[in-house]
């Protein structure tokens, strides 16, 4: 996202699995944190999961003890496992329930 050519708000992912998509990382300039920015960014990473990638969940790792972590789990992501390579972080995970069609 940018205004007037300066960048305020990104997010890096990566989708290199079936099914599942990888946050890298969102950021928003601190400038503009507390606006709902960051929240509009996933929400919308979120819509192209499901919409454009047909993915059926979102990963990502941060650090256990941090306001990150507890946003994100505010915006629904659960604890899913201890990321074993750095102590000090953990994945989080968002599983999407796709509709089932059935055929009559």
């Amino acid at each position: 996202m940018e205004n007037y050519g300066k960048a305020f708000g990104s997010i890096y992912w990566y989708f290199d699995e079936p099914k599942e998509l990888y946050i890298d990382m969102l950021s928003v300039s601190e400038e503009n944190q507390q606006k709902g920015l960051g929240t509009f960014l996933l929400k919308r990473l979120e819509q192209i999961c499901i919409n454009d990638l047909s993915a059926e969940r979102i990963s990502l790792w941060t650090c256990k003890d941090s306001w990150t972590k507890n946003w994100y789990n505010r915006c629904g992501y659960k604890d899913a496992e201890p990321n074993e390579s750095e102590p000090e972080t953990i994945w989080l995970e968002k599983n999407f329930l796709l509709p089932t069609h059935k055929l009559i």
